[in-house]
C-alpha cells in the first residue's frame, strides 16, 4: 500500500510540474558537442581521492562521428570516486533530450558513465549522476539517453525531501548547468573511455518566463515558513510568560 501511494504521489508530482511548463513559452534549444574544432571543454570537477591523468583531450584514434571524441585515460590512486564536466545551462522543463556516445577501451578497469548535474533555484541545493555505467570495456560505441524533463521532478524530489523540509519539485526550479563524466572505482584501477556526439536538444522554457515562474512558485513554501516561525516566537513568548 505504501508502495502504491509512493508511486500516486510521484504522478501527481510530475502532473504538476508538467502542467507549469505547458503554461510557460517554449524555445528550440540544441546543444551539441562532437569536439571537432579539437576543443577540449572538459574540466576536472570532484573527487575523493587522487589520480593520475595518462590523457587527457581531443584526439583522432576513435571517432563516432566525424574525426575526433574526447579521450580520458586516468589512473586512480585513492579514493572512489572522480568526476569530470563540461558546462551548459539549461532549463530542464518544456521537451529536452539528452543523448551521448560511450566507449570504454580495452585495459579499462575502473567504471564510468555520463550524466548531468541538477540544480534547483531558489535553493543552492543539486545532484549529479550518470544516466548509465558501465564496467566492461567495449569495442563498440555505447549511446546514453535521457529524457530530461521527464526524470527531472524526481531527481528533485528526491534532493528537496532530504534537505529542504516542506518544498517539492513543483515549487521550485530545475536546471541542467553541465553534463559530466563520472568515474568510480579503487586503487590501482584505470579508465580509459572516449566520448563523442554529446547532444541535448528539443525546447526548453524561456529564460525569462522561467525565472517570473520560480518566485511565483517558491512564494508559498517562503510564506509558509514564516507562519511557522511566526508560531515558533508566539510559542517562545507563552513560555516565558509574555
Amino acid at each position: 500500500m505504501r508502495r502504491h501511494d509512493a508511486i500516486c504521489a510521484y504522478l501527481l508530482l510530475l502532473s504538476a510540474v508538467a502542467c507549469c511548463a505547458q503554461e510557460l513559452p517554449l524555445r528550440d534549444f540544441s546543444y551539441h558537442e562532437g569536439f571537432e574544432a579539437g576543443d577540449d571543454p572538459v574540466r576536472f570537477w570532484v573527487s575523493n581521492g587522487e589520480y593520475q591523468v595518462n590523457f587527457k583531450g581531443v584526439t583522432d584514434e576513435r571517432a563516432f562521428e566525424g574525426e575526433r571524441s574526447f579521450k580520458l585515460d586516468v589512473t586512480l590512486d585513492s579514493g572512489s570516486y572522480f568526476y569530470w564536466h563540461a558546462p551548459v545551462r539549461v532549463p530542464a522543463e518544456g521537451d529536452l533530450r539528452f543523448s551521448a556516445r560511450l566507449l570504454i577501451a580495452q585495459g579499462a578497469t575502473a567504471r564510468a558513465g555520463i550524466g548531468v548535474n541538477w540544480v534547483y533555484p531558489p535553493t543552492r541545493h543539486s545532484g549529479c549522476g550518470a544516466f548509465e555505467t558501465y564496467h566492461e570495456p567495449s569495442d563498440e560505441w555505447r549511446l546514453i539517453e535521457a529524457d530530461l524533463d521527464e526524470i527531472a521532478p524526481g531527481r528533485a524530489q528526491g534532493v528537496l525531501g532530504n534537505w529542504v523540509e516542506g518544498a517539492d519539485a513543483s515549487q521550485v526550479g530545475i536546471y541542467i548547468d553541465r553534463w559530466g563524466i563520472f568515474i568510480g572505482g579503487g586503487p590501482g584501477q584505470r579508465a580509459i573511455i572516449y566520448v563523442d556526439d554529446v547532444r541535448i536538444e528539443g525546447q526548453a522554457v524561456e529564460e525569462e518566463a522561467y525565472q517570473a515562474a520560480i518566485a511565483q512558485r517558491w512564494q508559498p513554501f517562503t510564506e509558509a515558513w514564516a507562519r511557522r516561525v511566526e508560531g515558533w516566537h508566539g510559542r517562545l513568548a507563552a513560555a516565558e510568560g509574555q
